[in-house]
């Protein structure tokens, strides 16, 4: 998966909710200009992962939901990284314990 895709699936669970980009930042804290950056660039980049964890909690889904196929975890995470993230997602472990994960998942990115 591409970061055009991630785009796309943004752009998909949008539209099977009926929201435009501004309920989504009504939802999920994140602002409408974020939102649209990332929707509307000519060149996709990935949104950072805790901005599409606040996404996903305004559509009240889980990363594991959003990223319901396997190619879509390999085009965010490392192996390592797709490992704790099963970890945590299939514990049903708390925001904080998803707050770590994004924190490990930065500290990882920065080496």
């Amino acid at each position: 998966m591409r970061a055009e895709d991630v785009v796309n699936r943004i752009k998909e669970i949008l539209k099977e909710y009926g929201w435009t980009s501004y309920r989504l930042s009504q939802e999920s804290g994140v602002s409408e200009t974020t939102i649209s950056n990332i929707l509307n660039k000519k060149k996709a980049t990935l949104p950072r992962l805790d901005t599409l964890q606040q996404l996903c909690d305004g559509f009240n889904i889980s990363l594991s939901d959003f990223f319901s196929s396997d190619s879509a975890k390999r085009a965010y995470l490392s192996m390592p990284e797709q490992l704790l993230f099963e970890e945590i997602d299939h514990n049903h472990n708390s925001k904080s314990d998803i707050e770590h994960f994004t924190a490990y998942v930065k500290l990882y990115n920065q080496r």
